[in-house]
């Protein structure tokens, strides 16, 4: 059984967090109430569950309605009751005219950018400025990249298509992911630990769950983090993933809009269109596991990924994901707002 703190663990979380025991309301996070009261229902203490919920399975995903509006629910046991994740289910407006237009800025912004530094490489006269044009070159491409990245994700999670998961050592993959990453990372620079337990495999996308991580890590170092933990674990047949960061945290009033298209961490201290969270949560959930953002306590942030242990059995995700097949590895997309200006050698470069 999880174990928890609510008033540590769940109070801060983004998503409705309710804790069910016997049919009746045991617990409810702000998130939570926030959410219940948009869907017309005051949350009491002991008060029943509304029908809809109470009538979901006790362990899994399953999308329902509440007062006119759609949730998706995941649930679990908890000490003897239910726990109920909760969020709302984005609509076709995520990708309205409006976010259409938003999309083009940015890449427009990223092009211009690219063009302005070509612009400027033709008239360096030292090697110095030469150097940091190049730099700032290679930013602005992977920052396309990384823009171009994010739609493709956002198409191919919606997508009819199908593909299948295969086993993967998850302590494999992010021990490779801080190896690639740690020494562009180190002029930042970000010290990352890792604490690891044995685990058993999971089944998944190698590709989509490198995305996710590379996104969460990207966001840590765009938070101005200098410490980053990395812990995982085993527990009732779940493998959990968690980033702990010393950045400036999330302030409580974005962690309503982080699973929001459009909204994420925008305005907060990410660059980008705002679509990286709802990605990253779209994969662990076609993984069939759940995606926890809390700010803590002491200041920073905590992403705990859980994925359910290989059981043995063939699974099919949902989707093909297109990947972008040449130029820069996928770290340094991910990573490309923050890298430093003068940090590659032009002659590598060309």
């Amino acid at each position: 059984m999880l174990t928890f703190d609510p008033n540590q663990l769940f109070d801060l979380a983004p998503n409705g967090i309710l804790i069910a025991r016997e049919g009746r309301l045991a617990y409810c996070n702000p998130a939570g109430r926030d959410l219940l009261s948009q869907c017309g229902v005051k949350p009491e203490p002991e008060m029943p569950l509304p029908e809809a919920l109470a009538e979901l399975p006790g362990q899994g995903s399953a999308a329902f309605s509440l007062g006119g509006s759609r949730l998706l629910a995941h649930t679990r046991p908890l000490d003897g009751g239910t726990l109920y994740e909760l969020q709302p289910i984005p609509t076709e407006e995520a990708l309205s005219v409006r976010e259409l237009s938003r999309i083009s800025q940015e890449l427009r912004g990223a092009l211009f950018h690219t063009i302005g530094s070509i612009e400027q490489l033709k008239q360096s006269g030292s090697e110095q400025a030469r150097r940091e044009q190049l730099s700032l070159l290679l930013k602005s491409s992977c920052q396309t990249l990384r823009i171009a990245n994010s739609i493709d994700l956002m198409g191919a999670l919606t997508d009819s298509s199908s593909f299948s998961m295969e086993p993967l050592n998850l302590q494999a993959l992010c021990e490779t992911l801080f190896h690639e990453t740690a020494s562009l990372l180190e002029p930042i620079p970000v010290a990352l630990h890792w604490a690891v337990q044995p685990t058993p495999p999971v089944m998944g996308s190698q590709y989509l769950l490198r995305c996710l991580i590379l996104h969460l890590i990207s966001n840590s170092v765009q938070a101005h983090a200098t410490e980053l933990t990395a812990t995982l674990a085993v527990k009732n047949r779940q493998v959990s993933l968690t980033l702990r960061d010393n950045g400036t945290g999330i302030p409580p009033e974005a962690l309503g809009t982080l699973w929001t298209p459009g909204e994420g961490l925008k305005g907060v201290h990410a660059t980008g269109l705002g679509f990286g969270l709802t990605i990253c949560q779209q994969i662990a959930r076609r993984h069939h596991g759940s995606l926890l953002i809390s700010s803590n306590p002491e200041g920073g942030c905590s992403c705990v990924l859980r994925l359910p242990a290989d059981s043995g059995k063939q699974k099919v995700l949902r989707n093909t994901p297109v990947e972008y097949s040449g130029g820069f590895p996928d770290y340094m997309v991910e990573l490309s707002g923050v890298l430093p200006t003068a940090l590659y050698d032009p002659d590598e470069l060309l």
